[in-house]
């Protein structure tokens, strides 16, 4: 009768939410295994009787290693406070259901209720994670459909098999939040056509050749170029030479809101060129100046050399923010992928240095390259940005100096201190494996007392707002990241 997506929750005792879901829930477990690999970790997983294939996995806190002890004690505190989401059981009948939760002990914050979405109600487990039991119908399905690159489990096909970082870990089928969105139909038919080609190989590929597929997968996908009011290249004082910058203005006059844009690309690939759209998108949308900086890349140029020549231009164009048609009282900073990570160390600096800025707007950052995710492990292959790649672009990256992953400056999840900084919009998509890392992040900050908008864009992949020529969901999850940076540019 009860009915689940695949879920991963945090819970304070596992054998505590073990008897709880098993006694009074009515689940049964469903894989409870030992990885040394992980320091003894345990996978610990329950799921309705008789449906092997979905689960909920319960991760107790602290959880080393996956946690250092500042971010467990945060995920204890927001699971006490029941906000670490929302899991859902479905269920044929939603009130038969609820009575023999009840008679089991289960204690329901509300009855069931006719809601838009179907009938429900609600209860929390011991660690203060919300759940919902909800009527669904026999066509529903909360599961999406198995992805054709799915990896094997081991033992019978029910518990996941975990590797250190040094290997690949296998692909879960689905996201922890019920009804977990199926993977776009566009992009599910991207992905099928990557993965149908030889696998790209970031340490084996020579930078020059790397840049170029790259450069060639975003053309392919772009969406037609929007008309701005004038797009001039030019160069901005930098450490090691000049910075090149692609400066966009929208048609209206005026001070406009500025925004300094970091691209994507792993700190290796990505340019102007690959970005072009989306800078344009950004200039249109918010009717702003947008800098673009092309900053040096690895390997031939590894940390710190890219984020000092974005530091450098960002310094510039707050220092001549009137030169570039700009108001003082609303400069941003933006980037995806590795340009998030830079645009929010650019944040924390411009913090330490009492330099004002407005905003900061951060799609589907890698911020912490010692953390271990869920989403690592879920979404490891077969949605465009894989696990294996993850980790060659930290060693490119970080080049002789591996030890620099544990410094704020490559990791600005471990900075020191996150209070006083610039309101944060953060976009992180369901089908990437930097989704957590982002999640996190946004946790942060928000614990930090810092106003935070976080969006996980569901359906979506790693790269979304390059996909809005492929995607309309890409299109519209774009429109809502740079709608809510407008509104606090204002």
């Amino acid at each position: 009768m009860i009915r689940i997506t695949n879920a991963q929750i945090w819970v304070h005792d596992q054998e505590e939410a073990l008897a709880f879901y098993t006694d009074k829930v009515g689940l049964e477990v469903r894989a409870d295994v030992t990885i040394p690999e992980l320091g003894d970790f345990r996978w610990l997983s329950v799921g309705p009787v008789g449906q092997d294939d979905i689960a909920i996995v319960l991760m107790e806190i602290p959880g080393p290693p996956l946690f250092d002890a500042e971010t467990s004690a945060q995920v204890r505190e927001l699971t006490a406070k029941g906000a670490t989401g929302t899991v859902f059981l479905g269920t044929d009948d939603c009130d038969a259901s609820y009575a023999e939760m009840v008679a089991r002990g289960v204690e329901f914050i509300d009855k069931p209720e006719d809601r838009p979405y179907g009938r429900d109600a609600s209860f929390r487990d011991p660690s203060g994670n919300n759940i919902r039991l909800t009527q669904v119908s026999e066509q529903a399905s909360p599961t999406p459909p198995p992805r054709p690159r799915a990896a094997p489990r081991a033992g019978g096909g029910r518990a996941p098999v975990l590797r250190t970082a040094q290997h690949r870990r296998p692909a879960r089928r689905a996201r922890r939040s019920f009804r977990a969105m199926p993977l776009d139909p566009a992009l599910a038919t991207l992905t099928e056509q990557v993965d149908a080609r030889p696998p790209l190989l970031i340490a084996d590929t020579a930078p020059d050749e790397l840049r170029a597929v790259i450069g060639r997968a975003h053309a392919a996908t772009a969406a037609r170029p929007v008309e701005v009011g004038s797009v001039v290249d030019g160069a901005l004082p930098g450490p090691d030479g000049d910075v090149p910058v692609r400066v966009y203005r929208p048609s209206g006059g005026g001070p406009a809101p500025t925004v300094v844009f970091f691209h994507g690309g792993g700190w290796i690939a990505g340019d102007l060129e690959t970005h072009d759209g989306v800078a344009r998108r950004i200039c249109r949308d918010l009717d702003a100046v947008v800098v673009a900086v092309h900053y040096r890349r690895a390997p031939e140029h590894p940390f710190p050399a890219p984020l000092a020549d974005c530091l450098a231009a960002a310094r510039w164009v707050a220092d001549h923010i009137e030169e570039f048609g700009g108001r003082r009282t609303a400069l941003a900073v933006a980037g995806d992928g590795a340009g998030a990570t830079l645009a929010a160390v650019t944040a924390l600096t411009f913090r330490d240095e009492g330099r004002p800025l407005a905003a900061q707007l951060l799609a589907y950052p890698p911020v912490d390259f010692l953390g271990g995710y869920g989403s690592h492990v879920e979404y490891t292959d077969g949605y465009l940005l894989t696990f294996q790649m993850l980790q060659d672009i930290r060693e490119l990256y970080l080049g002789d100096d591996q030890q620099a992953a544990a410094d704020w400056r490559a990791s600005p999840l471990r900075a020191p201190s996150h209070q006083g900084l610039a309101p944060a919009v953060i976009g992180t998509a369901q089908y990437d494996p930097l989704c957590d890392e982002g999640l996190a992040y946004a946790n942060k900050l928000r614990a930090a007392g810092v106003d935070v908008v976080h969006h996980t864009c569901d359906g979506l992949t790693h790269a979304f707002l390059h996909l809005t020529g492929t995607s309309r969901g890409a299109d519209a999850a774009t429109g809502r990241l740079l709608a809510e940076l407008a509104r606090r540019l204002t």
